[in-house]
């Protein structure tokens, strides 16, 4: 059986196998006990220009990963479409790729043990949207290997061990140095990290919300350079709202990061950056080691970083910060000014780095301006959200 390379395709589960059929026609032209096997053929069978393999609701486990090709889109039913990928393996992967696009589905492990979900390997201007991705060992969905003109869109990413989201080596793929990547409107929840990007380069991260993660919410480290944070959100982390180590070029902006039982942001080794227009809200809720924590931590020589403009606050059912804002002696030549900082235990701004400005701060340690007359909040869980993830 074969496709004349005319129609796209349908893949569906009828009963025990698998079946595809051409769109506008349907004629059967392939049909197999493997759910793999089938969607595998129908990606290979698709138009030679691109085209679509459009796949029906139904559970289509898989016994070695799926390899997308290039202009291809894969679309499920919504997550009434479930690929299950077996255990040590991806379950979807675009690898060497060019304007490949999967969404409106969902992807699991079949069984424990499987790594990733989505796997964007050295490509480009491929697209991920409207995907559920949970419950795998390492990634929800990765990119990395000079990927570029990616856009991640919409995608919910849950429960993954490593990282929902992760980026890695993302520094310029076949065009060239400095090509963007987009992750925007994705909504992260439960998991070890949220988002996480690893010697990743010009990067957006616009419109993102990350729940209860284990670790920390965002996290961009070994010269993850020219990333933006913006519009994004953070609620419940176990670690900091915000870390960012040996990285450069940052931009963090109107994003609100609440709830977090360490620092706000912490800037490790940071060169040229702005934390701009943003609220951290309750830092240092019920830390484990009774520690009171801050809202902006700048250290190991971070330099032509300003921080500006932000509100940073704890509510009164919440333990104190110790401080607003602090820079250790390592860092040099920052701004800090205009920040609006309430319920501390030793002050707005501790700043000792040589060259730093800060000025007109406000600060106001000695209460919560809503102190709220009750007893603190008792300490959050993720009961409620794993008997969720797990219905």
């Amino acid at each position: 059986m074969s496709a004349d390379g005319s129609q796209n395709l349908v893949v569906f589960k009828d009963g025990a196998d698998y079946r595809v059929l051409t769109e506008f026609t349907r004629e059967p032209v392939f049909d197999s006990t493997s759910a793999g096997a089938a969607l595998q053929w129908a990606i290979d069978a698709a138009p030679a220009g691109g085209g679509s393999v459009a796949v029906g609701p139904g559970e289509y486990p898989l016994d070695e990963p799926v390899r997308l090709a290039s202009n291809v889109w894969l679309r499920g039913s919504g997550r009434g479409t479930r690929v299950a990928a077996g255990a040590g393996a991806a379950g979807l992967v675009c690898e060497g790729l060019k304007g490949t696009a999967i969404s409106d589905l969902a992807v699991v492990p079949a069984s424990g043990g499987a790594s990733t979900g989505i796997l964007l390997d050295g490509c480009g201007d491929c697209r991920v949207r409207d995907v559920l991705v949970q419950g795998f060992s390492d990634y929800g969905i990765a990119m990395r290997n000079g990927s570029f003109l990616c856009e991640l869109r919409g995608c919910r990413a849950a429960d993954n061990g490593t990282a929902n989201i992760y980026l890695e080596h993302l520094t310029g793929g076949d065009s060239g140095e400095l090509a963007t990547n987009l992750v925007t409107n994705c909504i992260t929840y439960g998991g070890r990290t949220g988002i996480e990007c690893r010697h990743t380069l010009v990067v957006n991260i616009v419109g993102c919300a990350v729940y209860e993660p284990g670790r920390h919410a965002y996290h961009l480290h070994d010269e993850s350079n020219s990333v933006l944070i913006s519009g994004c959100r953070s609620f419940q982390a176990g670690g900091h709202a915000v870390l960012v180590e040996h990285s450069h070029e940052l931009n963090v902006s109107s994003s609100i990061f609440c709830w977090h039982r360490g620092h706000g942001i912490v800037l490790r080794d940071v060169s040229w950056g702005a934390v701009n227009g943003n609220e951290f809200i309750d830092q240092g809720v019920r830390s484990h080691d009774g520690a009171y924590m801050k809202g902006v931590d700048l250290l190991e020589g971070t330099q032509g970083v300003q921080v500006v403009g932000n509100t940073i606050f704890n509510w009164g059912d919440q333990p104190p910060m110790s401080i607003g804002i602090e820079e250790d002696a390592t860092c040099r030549n920052n701004v800090i000014a205009h920040n609006n900082i309430n319920y501390y235990t030793e002050g707005a701004v501790a700043s000792a780095g040589a060259g730093t400005q800060a000025t007109a701060n406000v600060g106001h340690g000695e209460g919560a301006y809503l102190g709220m007359g009750r007893e603190p909040y008792p300490d959050f869980t993720r009961g409620r959200l794993e008997t969720f993830m797990r219905r």
